[in-house]
């Protein structure tokens, strides 16, 4: 069994209460929102997720659209 994941990208449409341009972090094993930031919110993670690993989205993993922003 693959272990749990934190992964930080932009928030989508589909996320409760969306503000496009914020971050979240979501663990990936629920997509749990388990935190949400304007800036850098891998540093805001509560300190009870600190064991588990961090993976941030690369830019081409993101879908854009849903984070708000028109693809040209």
């Amino acid at each position: 069994m693959e272990k749990d994941r934190i992964i930080i990208r932009p928030m989508y449409k589909t996320d409760l209460e969306y503000i496009k341009g914020m971050k979240v972090a979501i663990l990936k094993s629920t997509g749990e929102i388990i935190k949400r930031h304007f800036d850098n919110v891998g540093q805001y993670i509560p300190k009870q997720y600190s064991t588990i690993p961090i993976e941030t989205l690369s830019y081409d993993d993101i879908n854009w659209e849903l984070a708000g922003y028109k693809i040209k």
